[in-house]
């Protein structure tokens, strides 16, 4: 099972909560507490595979930017010999692909979007 179809089944499964449990704590089979609870943390389970699959959305583009595009070459590759550097580059990427970017045409002295 692929990251895509594993987010997707908990995001069903939260949905699915949210739709039930108001009717359990109704009919006594959970305590308010218990639902809220349980919602919670399917939550936090979708957000989790959500960042898992930015992450690796993140390590597939800079594989192919590396393997394909202008930055192939040594000086890119040494920088990211450094986990810590590898690790904001792709963190970096992620919030590109998350629509967090700003264009920037490095050959414009006056582009300052």
């Amino acid at each position: 099972m692929t990251l895509a179809e594993k987010l997707a089944c908990v995001e069903r499964a939260l949905r699915i909560r949210k739709q039930t449990y108001p009717g359990y704590v109704l009919r006594r089979r959970m305590t308010k507490k218990q639902a809220n609870r349980e919602i919670v943390l399917m939550a936090e389970i979708v957000e989790d595979y959500r960042e898992l699959l930015d992450e690796e959305n993140s390590r597939k583009t800079l594989k192919f930017v590396l393997e394909t595009g202008p930055f192939h070459n040594d000086e890119t590759q040494h920088l990211l010999s450094n986990p810590v550097n590898a690790e904001s580059l792709l963190r970096s990427i992620a919030e590109l692909n998350a629509g967090h970017g700003v264009e920037f045409d490095p050959r414009k002295k006056d582009d300052k979007k």
